[in-house]
């Protein structure tokens, strides 16, 4: 029957296993300094216990112990700190995944200047309830396919936006038949290789889209609808809900 392997000569085994595993197989350089932590743990253990050295004086043991740790240190730092600076330099190459883009969230105020998809003529117009100045934007925009023009209105919020909504089909009026009807004539469009139009050609629609940044109920706006109907004109309120709606991802654009 075989001699029994002692314990030192079994942890020698073992760091020698532990080498050529590491110098045989791919693994990660971290993986490495794992199991060369634990030889150099392995031949420390195997300094202080082997038969040979087991009679040296405890500082012998202690200067071979150090001298086994530095040695495994040598032989092993260039070739794992090269892989991990391979490792590196293969993360940093790779393309990175592109961040994605930040959603841009667009105001009622953005959305009134560019829902307008054809030329626009952009101006204000002054609402005075009760000695107070409301400024009120509005935009004139021409679509040349259809020979047709539309108004939009932006109302900032306040107090008197719902009195202000009730005055919008004398001021859709008086808009287009003022100094805007003047500008027209002279103002022109050409589309890349067609023939030059005027302002002047193209008709009012009656549609009227109205942005308002102050709530609006239900109520008030079929009421509003009633009144802007008897001007014969056909207007659609563009409200939070309008921007909310807008501003979602899921939002396909054929709706509203």
């Amino acid at each position: 029957m075989g001699e029994k392997i002692s314990r030192s000569t079994g942890e020698a085994y073992l760091g020698i296993a532990i080498a050529i595993f590491v110098a045989v197989f791919p693994v990660g350089w971290w993986v490495k300094v794992i199991l060369m932590c634990i030889v150099g743990a392995l031949a420390v253990d195997i300094v202080f216990r082997h038969p040979w050295t087991i009679g040296f004086h405890w500082l012998t043991r202690t200067l071979l112990a150090v001298l086994g740790i530095v040695f495994l240190a040598a032989i092993s730092y260039k070739p794992i700190h090269k892989q991990y600076s391979d490792d590196l330099k293969q993360d940093t190459s790779e393309p990175q995944p592109k961040k994605s883009e930040t959603l841009k969230i667009k105001t009622i105020h953005d959305l009134f200047v560019s829902d307008c998809s054809h030329t626009q003529m952009l101006g204000t117009y002054t609402f005075t309830p009760v000695g107070v100045v409301y400024p009120i934007e509005y935009s004139v925009c021409g679509d040349f396919q259809t020979k047709s023009l539309y108004l939009s209105f932006f109302l900032p919020k306040s107090d008197y936006t719902l009195p202000a909504c009730k005055y919008l089909p004398s001021a859709y009026a008086q808009i287009l038949n003022g100094k805007i009807k003047l500008l027209m004539q002279g103002m022109t469009h050409q589309a890349p290789g067609e023939k030059g139009e005027t302002w002047a050609d193209l008709r009012p629609s009656g549609r009227v889209f109205v942005y308002h940044e102050t709530l609006l109920l239900p109520a008030d706006i079929e009421d509003l609808a009633l009144e802007y109907k008897k001007a014969e004109l056909s207007p659609q309120f563009r409200g939070r809900d309008y921007e909310i709606m807008k501003n979602s991802p899921l939002y396909d654009g054929q709706h509203y």
